[in-house]
């Protein structure tokens, strides 16, 4: 049996275990509407350094593909450099620019909750003094 470990990943990502092996398989794909071919370019520094065949791996990888949200497979050579790709790409990730998964698993950004905890309102009881009197006056006006 295999070991697993967790992989050290940026700030708002999901967390990520991979298993002990040379070689990892990246899928990704750009997901960018406004844009593709930049975000491509993007992509393209982070992926040229942490890919095993370095320029190499760009092969297939073009704007046309870019364009047409199509996934493109390369291979990496270690969990450090997974960890230097998805911090290389994290700001996409989190925007939702790109999709990422590693060895089959889908890396992407945590849920947000819909308000910050400060800004939630609590909901006024019913019946306690001049709160239930402002709330008579509303309705009953």
């Amino acid at each position: 049996m295999k070991k697993r470990r967790q992989l050290p990943v940026p700030a708002g990502l999901t967390e990520l275990w991979l298993r002990r092996r040379p070689i990892h398989k990246v899928w990704h794909r750009v997901l960018d509407r406004r844009d593709p071919p930049y975000t491509r370019w993007l992509v393209q520094r982070a992926l040229q350094a942490a890919c095993r065949k370095g320029f190499g791996g760009l092969l297939d990888f073009t704007d046309e593909a870019a364009v047409a949200q199509e996934w493109h497979l390369f291979e990496i050579k270690g969990r450090a450099k997974v960890a230097m790709f998805l911090l290389a790409t994290a700001q996409l990730l989190r925007r939702g620019l790109i999709e990422v998964e590693v060895d089959g698993r889908k890396v992407g950004a945590l849920a947000r909750p819909a308000l910050p905890r400060s800004s939630q309102r609590r909901l006024p009881v019913i019946g306690q003094g001049a709160v239930a009197k402002r709330l008579t006056r509303r309705v009953g006006s």
